[in-house]
């Protein structure tokens, strides 16, 4: 405690700006908080395969109220060190890396909420290894068809020919292989294909003996394909599957790969009663619903260690999702940075309008859209006016001799609503101006909309510096 507050004190005396913050108590909270939570959710408790998978809804409730109260006490710590206690005198560059410290705070507490999902995903990701998982693949896809009766194994000569089945589909899977490996693995495959038994047409059948499917990989997308194998060899691949099936499930094969065997190759058609698990009717159907069904698990667990399925492939993978999450944060670090530009009463008043702003919308769009018929062009005019008179009254605010309040509150509406500017004007060329074009119309996209954003809000926090600056320091009316 006591290397805590000289570090503290350090700060308070030396970076003042970055102390009044408070990201050196609150961040170092935050990463001890997800250590706990990863040692205890990963390596304490863990994961075994056979049951069904975590849920990560129930870990994005849990977080909720601790982040909750995580971001709140941060932001009630803020206001006591608001521009009334600092005097506005930090500089532009010191403006900047406030507003980012503020972002990198919403941020944290966002990932605070989904770390429990994160670390269910990472203790599934260790319930087989790459090897084993590759393994496990090829065994389900090759005796998947054999126990589910779905064809009947013919002879051809001393072999059996059993169906290659893409129960777990290989394009899930292409373990330790880029792109240049995986076309020569299929290459080669092709030419085993071809000259051995078959020309290389979509539609024609494909065989290759036992041993030959052991030793190369299965293409992508294989269709067509028959093993070629021996009695001895069915009941090795029907022992394979049993074992990689029981392996992912409570509802395991109990029959004997000998038992299935003899069965299939005579002919005779049965159901090999899978054990189910035993307990109340709400457990049947948890574990027997599709989520937990063994090719569901198994291809998940694939896509989660090639990071294609999760909690992080679902919050930052999506290029278009984590630029909306992206711009919500910097919009709340926004808010953030104003409230210490300028007196809190103003600040509440500017909140009020944009409370009220989807409400007088709303009213308008009823009454103008519905009673007078406008079209869209009506509208779009009166969201550029609205911007217009923003403009006029921040300006007049700023060139003003006498402190006016409605001129602050109407810069802080004018500034949150600013970076917005670029995507009112993406959709009025999209539903105006190229209305009829269809080619315009396909290739806007929101790319532009959010850099333009980005960059006007970046550009904002230097420019309404300035003006909360003078306007803050005007004198007020005798």
């Amino acid at each position: 405690m006591n290397l805590f507050q000289k570090f503290d004190n350090y700060l308070l005396h030396n970076f003042p700006n970055f102390w009044v913050t408070k990201v050196h108590i609150f961040m170092p909270i935050a990463i001890l908080f997800m250590l706990v939570i990863y040692v205890f959710n990963v390596w304490l408790i863990g994961y075994d395969i056979k049951y069904s998978f975590p849920e990560a809804e129930w870990g994005v409730t849990l977080m909720i109220i601790p982040v909750i109260v995580f971001i709140v006490y941060w932001l009630v710590i803020q206001a006591r060190y608001n521009v009334e206690k600092s005097g506005g005198k930090l500089s532009i560059p010191l403006e900047y890396m406030n507003f980012f410290l503020y972002f990198l705070m919403f941020f944290v507490a966002y990932i605070l909420i989904s770390f429990i999902p994160y670390t269910n995903d990472v203790k599934i990701q260790h319930a087989a290894t790459n090897a084993e998982l590759n393994k496990d693949i090829k065994n389900l896809n090759l005796g998947n068809l054999i126990l589910n009766n779905s064809e009947v194994i013919e002879e051809e000569g001393n072999r059996y020919k059993i169906k290659y089945s893409n129960f777990i589909s290989s394009y899930y899977w292409v373990p330790e292989q880029n792109d240049e490996t995986t076309y020569e693995a299929e290459s080669s495959y092709v030419e085993i294909i071809k000259d051995d038994y078959s020309d290389n047409s979509y539609y024609q059948e494909k065989r290759m003996t036992y041993e030959d499917y052991l030793n190369n990989p299965i293409p992508l997308n294989t269709t067509n394909l028959f093993i070629l194998a021996t009695s001895n060899q069915v009941e090795e691949i029907v022992a394979d599957y049993i074992f990689s099936y029981n392996k992912y499930t409570v509802n395991e094969v109990i029959a004997s790969a000998k038992q299935i065997t003899e069965n299939e190759l005579k002919g005779t058609r049965q159901d090999y009663n899978m054990r189910y698990y035993e307990s109340n009717t709400n457990d049947n159907y948890r574990y027997n619903s599709w989520r937990n069904t063994v090719s569901n698990k198994v291809q998940t667990l694939a896509q989660l260690k090639l990071k294609n399925r999760g909690a992080f492939q679902a919050n930052y993978g999506n290029n278009e999702t984590t630029k909306v999450v992206l711009a919500w944060f910097l919009m709340m670090a926004l808010m953030v940075w104003i409230f210490k530009q300028i007196h809190w009463r103003d600040y509440l008043y500017g909140i009020l309008a944009l409370v009220l702003t989807p409400v007088i919308s709303g009213l308008l769009a009823v009454f103008f859209g519905v009673f007078l018929r406008a079209d869209e062009e009506f509208f779009f005019t009166l969201v550029f006016i609205a911007y217009a008179l923003a403009i006029i009254f921040t300006v007049k605010g700023y060139f003003s001799n006498y402190k006016s309040r409605f001129s602050i509150v109407t810069a802080m509406y004018l500034h949150v609503w600013l970076p917005v500017l670029p995507l009112f004007f993406y959709l009025f060329l999209h539903e105006v101006y190229y209305r009829n074009n269809y080619e315009a119309r396909r290739d806007f996209g929101y790319e532009e909309v959010f850099y333009s954003a980005l960059i006007i809000g970046l550009i904002s926090i230097g420019l309404f510096k300035i003006i909360y600056k003078k306007m803050r320091l005007l004198p007020n009316h005798k």
